[in-house]
């Protein structure tokens, strides 16, 4: 009796504040007030302040992929940023928050100004070239494709071009371009998820991409794995600390006193 009020005391401690299992946010929706569009920009500018020794993208264990919490200058408050890689497989390790919402590139580029145009146009039509047409688009937890919003008929939905925005490359950068900022244009396709409840999850996710090889960009594919644990921020913890103990406290027997009156 006491365990079975303990546990239930706890459960509705629990339940009160975990979110419900990861849904997929429809690609024209903001993420914690940003449009997904701006994110993608976002996403690059993060990827690009650390240097090729701890970059998220060239991480092949996971150690680096804390990194996708907002901890750098560019802010994503509630998202947390997940790395694909350059071409190939790799599996990581990370742990992040049940408060914070997933974002992840399924198969993206950059291009910049004067490395690949003088103009925004020629560096839309750039990126546009280097991607040729994508297929093979998947996202799955735990080994099930993850349903999609409504509004999208397939992950073909989702494709993001940002806005013109400066990209920073730091010395030591994954590209090994001359430090400084560029004008740059992201394009990809582009997945964000809502918080996960407190557990454990594997995330699939990837694509294929036909290139332009006739314009020198030839094809390329990514998987990348993501092995997930999600915990409860504080604030979970101590509710639940709080059911156990009401709990507790509620299912203890009543102790009756001796009536001394005469």
């Amino acid at each position: 009796m006491i365990l079975r009020a303990t546990f239930l005391a706890a459960s509705l401690a629990f339940g009160a504040v975990a979110p419900a299992l990861a849904a997929v946010i429809a690609p024209d929706q903001p993420v914690n007030g940003v449009s997904q569009p701006d994110l993608s920009a976002r996403w690059w500018q993060w990827m690009l302040t650390y240097p090729a020794a701890t970059n998220p993208v060239l991480d092949t264990t996971g150690q680096n992929s804390h990194l996708g919490g907002d901890q750098t200058a560019v802010s994503h408050p509630g998202v947390f940023f997940l790395a694909g890689n350059f071409s190939g497989f790799e599996s990581r390790t990370v742990t992040v928050a049940s408060s914070e919402s997933l974002f992840l590139p399924l198969i993206n580029t950059v291009s910049f100004i004067p490395a690949f145009g003088n103009t925004e146009a020629e560096i839309r039509a750039d990126a546009a070239a280097t991607l040729g047409t994508v297929s093979g688009l998947f996202a799955r937890l735990d080994g099930i494709d993850l349903p999609l919003p409504a509004s999208a008929s397939s992950l073909l939905d989702f494709r993001q071009q940002s806005a013109l925005f400066s990209l920073t490359f730091p010395a030591d950068n994954v590209y090994g371009v001359t430090p400084g900022s560029y004008d740059s244009v992201a394009d990809g396709y582009w997945l964000a998820l809502e918080a996960l409840a407190p557990g454990h999850y594997t995330l699939e996710f990837g694509a294929s991409a036909t290139g332009t090889p006739d314009l020198g960009y030839p094809p390329f594919s990514l998987t990348q794995t993501y092995d997930i644990t999600v915990v409860p921020e504080p604030a979970t913890w101590q509710l639940l600390v709080a059911g156990l103990i009401c709990g507790a406290v509620l299912s203890r027997p009543v102790r009756r006193g001796v009536d001394r009156a005469s």
